[in-house]
């Protein structure tokens, strides 16, 4: 049983994590890339808990939802991938938890923990082969008659 609070995480777990584990584990051929990929991944979350390592200890009466998972390991990279997600909410959690009691504001939390959410999304890409989203365009589409 593993038991998350931050909400982005949990949203990974929920949607991604068995689809990605299955990933890195049927198409072993992408190894070196996922490799990379995680080894970018783990430099992105050891600065955010670097950047974030003051916030972990703040005594705080702040309750956050938590979601209880039951998970399977498919494979050695899907246990590397949810001590990855481990350490992110951990991280993250103490971050929002900061936020809420006025330690850090919402533009510094972002700037700390955003690199490591693009890093985990990345390992989904380069796990599963498919190209990352496009920002939706602000564009508006003029209909030519």
């Amino acid at each position: 049983m593993l038991e998350l609070t931050s909400a982005p995480i949990r949203k990974f777990v929920r949607k991604d994590f068995n689809f990605v584990s299955c990933y890195m584990y049927f198409y072993k051929h992408r190894a070196e890339v996922i490799a990379n990929a995680f080894n970018m991944a783990d430099i992105a979350v050891a600065k955010a808990e670097e950047l974030g390592s003051a916030y972990l200890n703040i005594p705080s009466a702040v309750k956050l939802e938590s979601e209880t998972f039951t998970v399977r390991l498919v494979s050695p990279e899907a246990g590397q991938l949810l001590k990855l997600l481990i350490r992110l909410d951990r991280i993250n959690t103490a971050l929002v938890k900061a936020e809420v009691i006025g330690r850090v504001g919402r533009s510094e939390r972002n700037g700390i923990i955003k690199p490591a959410l693009a890093a985990l999304n990345e390992i989904k890409i380069q796990a599963t082969g498919q190209p990352a989203r496009q920002p939706k365009s602000e564009s508006k589409k003029v209909a030519v008659a």
